[in-house]
């Protein structure tokens, strides 16, 4: 039961963190370089990924959909986690909460560890033998040296323009260090 709560509620449970830095002031680390010198290449890091990976799935436009393993899929089974992971660690850094990013790091990692679980449930009952086949070769996390053959009768993913807009959104998430560091900067120096 809580693995299927915590898997339904996961976009609402992983924002928690997001809302936290956009209203933590405490304990911020004032170097602006150093904090979007870091964190907006780690944020794009992320934000590319999880485009890369997007570009490989074919359920979300509604194509064909098959077992994908192919993309970020043929290093590691969750790309999609771990660019969100990468994400909301670059936004506390970017909030200029650096204590905070490893508190971050580890919520991604116990949340996503738990909505993999449920979700490889779900895709060896949808797939079977192949997912389990694709399971005892791609780990969940740490990602193969070698990707994965393409699979025989393998087609590319056509690359549409509206995967991009899919993930766009995913831009927007820039704007709460922003205007996070504008609105205390103008009322901390008022």
């Amino acid at each position: 039961m809580a693995k299927g709560v915590v898997y339904r509620f996961r976009s609402l449970i992983v924002i928690i963190p997001v809302i936290v830095g956009a209203f933590l002031t405490f304990g911020e680390y004032e170097n602006h370089y150093l904090v979007y010198g870091i964190g907006l290449p780690v944020f794009l890091l992320g934000f590319s990924l999880r485009l890369w990976a997007q570009f490989h799935l074919r359920y979300r436009i509604c194509e064909r959909t098959s077992l994908t393993v192919t993309g970020p899929y043929a290093f590691f089974r969750n790309p999609i986690y771990i660019a969100n992971t990468i994400i909301l660690t670059s936004l506390m850094l970017m909030c200029e909460l650096v204590w905070l990013v490893p508190i971050v790091f580890l919520w991604c990692i116990i949340l996503y560890d738990r909505v993999a679980a449920n979700e490889e449930a779900h895709l060896v009952a949808k797939f079977g033998a192949p997912y389990e086949e694709y399971i005892g070769k791609v780990r969940r996390w740490i990602p193969r040296f070698k990707p994965l053959p393409k699979p025989a009768g393998y087609e590319k993913p056509q690359q549409r323009a509206s995967r991009l807009l899919l993930e766009s959104y995913n831009i927007l998430f820039l704007l709460i260090p922003i205007s996070k560091n504008i609105i205390t900067h103008y009322y901390l120096h008022k």
